[in-house]
């Protein structure tokens, strides 16, 4: 009798260890990122060296599907000039961060610090080099 009562206790602990083991998390709910974005750059590039918000960002997000979005980013230079990239990210599963690829140039890490405000931490390592962190607030 003792020898099946033995088998039966590490059954039920192995089956309550798994009943209190932690599990994964349902994401939170994906933050709502559609819309226009405006912002400023300051980083530094190799070659040129630190640069401030002389230039005016413009991000406007056109789809989102669940935590994967896509749109554009414009950057109009201190001179005039502006160059379009495409974009398409994804929102991690809580919600407050995000990946976004620039066509043909980079990457950003993403950070949602409120319902209308966002920062992007853009890198490449094309030439130049360059790094910088982009402030954004959606435009009502």
């Amino acid at each position: 009798m003792k020898l099946q009562i033995v088998p039966l206790l590490i059954l039920s602990l192995a089956v309550c260890a798994g009943c209190t083991a932690p599990g994964t998390a349902p994401a939170a709910a994906a933050p709502d990122l559609t819309g226009n974005w405006t912002g400023s750059p300051q980083g530094y590039s190799e070659g040129t060296g630190y640069f401030g918000s002389n230039n005016t960002l413009a991000l406007q997000v056109t789809g989102q599907q669940g935590r994967i979005f896509s749109g554009t980013l414009s950057i109009v230079e201190a001179n005039g000039s502006i160059s379009t990239r495409h974009i398409a990210g994804a929102i991690s599963r809580d919600g407050k961060g995000f990946t976004l690829v620039q066509s043909d140039t980079g990457y950003d890490l993403g950070t949602v610090i409120s319902e209308n405000e966002i920062e992007l931490v853009y890198v490449t390592d094309q030439d130049p080099a360059t790094v910088a962190i982009d402030s954004f607030v959606r435009n009502s």
